[in-house]
């Protein structure tokens, strides 16, 4: 047993030196600790430093591993909180969604799906998007399980919906962890049909998911002395940032 767990934490990937896994497993428990405190953007920053780190085929599958660990330790943490009306809507929704994303993939610009899910999240944040209820949350599964496929993460996209229903601040982190949770799963068992070898990471992947979750518990004795209309005014701009982002990057690689 000892012998099994020295290996399952020994095994990198050639290509990442000590220093740069060193990093990946610090950066793990910052990005847990700012999800924890917003709710969400700890995913997206990850997601940018997996880019530049990490093999291309890697980036998304080895992404949704983590951030399904992340969501699942800040769920334990804030179980009782979740808004159950959004569960099964959004389970369904996101079985159809990731399943479509595993078909097209290889097929689809990512651009244009990031400037998509940009303008969304200005439309949800700005009141110009209409109300999301519960009949409509099959359709939020669909769609960001979808989009999750394809960019590696419509983390900002399932905040802004949650946010629209006005949610106190534990109640939405407990939501959106939930969310985001099943989303990674989906994303796992997607890329785990297309072939994809986790092995490889499996160290890596041990190591960042014990951090995160390190990441989590401070965060959690953190946002509970935080002030309701602190804690919105601060998503709303993180919403925004994370919008203009998108929008930015797309543009910037469509006319690259």
């Amino acid at each position: 047993m000892y012998d099994f767990f020295f290996k399952l934490l020994t095994v990198f990937p050639e290509s990442l030196s000590s220093a740069i896994i060193i990093f990946l497993i610090f950066v793990s428990f910052i990005t847990s600790f700012i999800s924890e405190i917003v709710g969400l953007g700890g995913g997206v920053i990850l997601l940018g430093i997996f880019a530049i780190f990490l093999d291309l085929i890697a980036i998304i599958p080895v992404h949704g591993v983590v951030q399904a660990a992340s969501n699942a330790g800040r769920l334990i943490t804030l179980l009782g909180r979740v808004h159950t009306p959004v569960v099964l809507p959004f389970v369904l929704g996101s079985c159809i969604g990731a399943t479509l994303g595993g078909f097209t993939f290889a097929q689809i610009n990512p651009e244009f799906v990031q400037l998509f899910v940009g303008i969304l999240i200005i439309l949800t944040v700005l009141n110009l998007f209409p109300k999301i209820r519960t009949k409509h949350l099959v359709f939020v599964g669909v769609l960001s399980s979808f989009l999750t496929i394809l960019v590696g993460g419509a983390g900002s996209f399932a905040a802004a919906v949650v946010n629209s229903i006005k949610l106190e601040k534990l109640s939405h982190i407990a939501t959106l962890a939930l969310m985001l949770l099943i989303q990674h799963f989906m994303k796992i068992v997607v890329f785990g049909f297309l072939g994809f070898a986790f092995a490889p990471y499996i160290s890596l992947i041990a190591l960042m998911i014990i951090s995160g979750f390190m990441g989590t518990l401070i965060g959690r004795v953190l946002v509970v002395r935080l002030n309701e209309d602190i804690f919105r005014k601060v998503l709303n701009l993180f919403l925004i940032f994370l919008a203009v982002k998108l929008i930015l990057g797309s543009l910037l690689g469509t006319f690259r």
